[in-house]
């Protein structure tokens, strides 16, 4: 597990935030480290089971661990960006009226 400790910047209030690290052998015998891509503020329980996605030709080359907020994290920030902006000219029309 990685720690880090982190707040809004110009912030004095920090937390700790908490990343589950895998460490694994393939078949070929290469030794490879993964680390969620996203944290919580929650320790995770150590010899929890977790899938880690990697590319077999290149193990070492972006290999994360499978989680769903780590696979929906950029899509929903978009879609949530994109929802935004169109209540905003949504709004702006409104009053131009």
């Amino acid at each position: 597990m990685e720690t880090s400790r982190q707040g809004a910047p110009g912030s004095t209030v920090k937390y700790r935030v908490c990343r589950p690290v895998v460490v694994f052998t393939t078949i070929e015998g290469v030794t490879v480290r993964a680390t969620a891509v996203t944290g919580s503020t929650i320790r995770p329980v150590t010899g929890t089971a977790v899938d880690v996605l990697y590319d077999p030709s290149h193990p070492n080359q972006g290999a994360r661990i499978d989680t769903t907020r780590g696979r929906g994290t950029a899509a929903l920030g978009l879609l949530g960006v994109a929802g935004a902006v169109l209540i905003l000219v949504g709004l702006r029309l409104a009053l131009l009226r």
